[in-house]
């Protein structure tokens, strides 16, 4: 199932948690409940007899807890052999360092003993060129980064980013 499309069909900001993660979220969605009066008898009598509140309990759920976990997210990365791209998630713009490696290089970006490699012995300008960029959120910051995950960037701890940053 295509979670994202399911969430815009029901004007959800992100998109329904899977059931793993709800199992994984199962106490914070009981206080969930809790916090909006309704009781384990009433969930179960909701599931069974009116299950399109159920869901859009669920929906409301899943966007908040998108909402907050997209809200912690500082660096995002995507990698492919010849190009790598870092971004920084400010509050109000994201600045990208992006670095393409020349078709003559034999280098995979995709790995990170090549990319510590690269940055020990120094950027060549002949192999590598590096550019860095900053832009203003076009939809709200939590938005897009949901559409960066979505586009295969991953969640980094920031060092590859500081490490190029100190070179532009």
């Amino acid at each position: 199932m295509n979670y994202t499309k399911e969430a815009k069909k029901k004007n959800m900001k992100f998109r329904r948690l899977t059931d793993e993660e709800l199992t994984a979220l199962e106490k914070e969605f009981v206080e969930f409940l809790v916090s909006n009066t309704i009781t384990a008898d009433d969930w179960e009598k909701l599931k069974k007899d009116d299950t399109n509140s159920a869901h859009e309990l669920i929906d409301l759920f899943s966007d908040i807890v998108l909402e907050k976990a997209l809200g912690n997210i500082k660096y995002l990365e995507h990698r492919e052999e010849k190009s790598l791209m870092l971004f920084e998630c400010g509050k109000e713009q994201i600045t990208l360092i992006g670095v393409n490696a020349n078709e003559n290089v034999s280098v995979d970006l995709r790995n990170q003993d090549s990319i510590q490699s690269l940055l020990n012995q120094g950027i060549d300008d002949n192999a590598l060129s590096i550019f860095k960029t900053t832009k203003a959120y076009q939809q709200s910051r939590e938005e897009e980064i949901f559409q960066m995950t979505e586009n295969s960037c991953l969640v980094s701890d920031g060092a590859l980013f500081y490490s190029l940053n100190k070179i532009c």
